[in-house]
């Protein structure tokens, strides 16, 4: 038969078995929560270096682009002087070619005689006056 003091030590035991359980429990608990955030930390810390690359390969592309665009503009430009340089050059002949219609003209009118008339005399003289 149990003495009422080991009644007493038994009741304590038992619920300092019970505290000792729920704290276990409680550890247990702190201990996953804290293992959830690490985990969350590290995958922060992994989405943080993949938004770091992501940052420096859209500043690499966007140095490309800016340079392809430069160089593009640099192109066009020398093409529109080139496009320039050949359009003024097509309307100085134009402007030979009407002087020498106009020349061919005067001498073929200032002229009664038919020697030079004929169709080959006329391209003879334009082309020597070109």
């Amino acid at each position: 038969e149990l003495t009422q003091s080991e009644i007493v030590l038994r009741s304590q035991i038992e619920k300092v078995s019970r505290d000792l359980a729920a704290q276990r429990a409680s550890i247990q608990r702190q201990k996953q929560i804290l293992q959830s955030l690490r985990q969350s930390d590290t995958r922060k810390d992994q989405q943080i270096q993949i938004f770091k690359q992501n940052a420096q390969i859209d500043s690499e592309l966007i140095t490309s682009l800016h340079e392809q665009i430069k160089m593009l503009n640099e192109q066009l430009d020398r093409s529109n002087a080139l496009l320039l340089q050949q359009q003024k050059e097509h309307i100085l002949l134009l402007e030979r070619s009407k002087q020498v219609r106009k020349d061919v003209s005067l001498f073929t009118d200032s002229d009664d005689s038919d020697s030079f008339s004929d169709d080959s005399s006329v391209k003879t003289l334009s082309l020597i006056h070109i």
